[in-house]
């Protein structure tokens, strides 16, 4: 039966290369992602409070991650930027 469904599969559902649906994710982005990741973590085992070392390391990681997104997404934001 399972052999079956796998030989459907390998027939019906499309099949993409690594980085078909992010051509624009570079190593930066997954060595910012892991920051993110540990320091979240961090403030987890902390008790995740709302103030402190932990709250605000966490925090800059994760605007640090959600802004190279941003760019690495549209690059066209600088120049967009630089033109206001």
């Amino acid at each position: 039966m399972s052999n079956i469904l796998q030989q459907s599969a390998g027939v019906a559902v499309p099949r993409c290369k690594a980085g078909f649906f992010k051509p624009w994710w570079t190593d930066t982005l997954s060595g910012l992602k892991s920051v993110s990741i540990e320091a979240h973590n961090i403030w987890k085992e902390a008790g995740r409070p709302n103030q402190g070392d932990s709250h605000r390391v966490m925090r800059q990681a994760i605007i640090a991650y959600n802004n190279a997104i941003r760019e690495a997404n549209n690059p066209d934001i600088d120049a967009d930027l630089a033109t206001v």
